[in-house]
């Protein structure tokens, strides 16, 4: 009996010790098993995050290029509108510049005659700031910035133009006139 106890209690031990080693066996696996399930959970997290940053990255550089692009254009439309308002403005301005009228009276009454025209300058002054920026301005401001910088520069036309038509005056002043030669102006004896 005591040879049967002895091997009864041998196998319950070996029967134990297998269960034991099962159960770490299990408990290791598992956690290898969670380990595994975490490392990829984490790694899908940093792959759909990688993929989102690149996706913000590309959508910033297409922005980007797109807001270049419009800006190039718009200053281009710019450059147009502005030669084409100061060719209003000189055109009527011209007429305006033998008067005594101060260069800024001259100038704010060329800018009325072409107000559609300075308008539409500073509508696109107006477009070109709010594209640079990447938001809405200040209409207001931007309507009276760019309405005083045309007036200065037409201002600065106006005394440009007058110098230069003085000049002119005092240059054909100085230079003597030669007497026409024709046979009505010789004395006859």
């Amino acid at each position: 009996m005591r040879v049967r106890l002895a091997s009864q209690i041998a196998t319950s031990r070996a029967d134990a010790e297998r269960r034991t080693a099962e159960q770490k066996a299990n408990e290791e696996r598992e956690r290898a098993d969670r380990q595994a399930r975490l490392e990829k959970e984490r790694a899908e997290r940093e792959a759909a995050a990688a993929h989102a940053e690149a996706q913000r990255i590309e959508a910033e550089t297409r922005a980007k290029a797109a807001r270049a692009e419009r800006t190039e254009l718009l200053e281009k439309t710019r450059d147009l509108i502005r030669t084409k308002t100061l060719a209003c403005i000189g055109k009527e301005g011209a007429t305006m510049l033998l008067t005594d009228e101060k260069a800024e009276v001259v100038a704010k009454a060329a800018m009325i005659f072409c107000q559609n025209d300075i308008d539409a300058l500073v509508k696109v002054t107006t477009e070109l700031v709010e594209n640079e920026s990447g938001g809405p301005s200040d209409r207001s401001l931007v309507r009276k910035i760019a309405e005083d910088r045309v007036r200065e520069v037409v201002t600065a036309y106006v005394i440009r133009s007058r110098g230069d038509l003085i000049g002119k005056n005092l240059k054909e002043q100085q230079t003597p006139s030669k007497p026409a030669e024709s046979s009505r102006n010789s004395p006859t004896l």
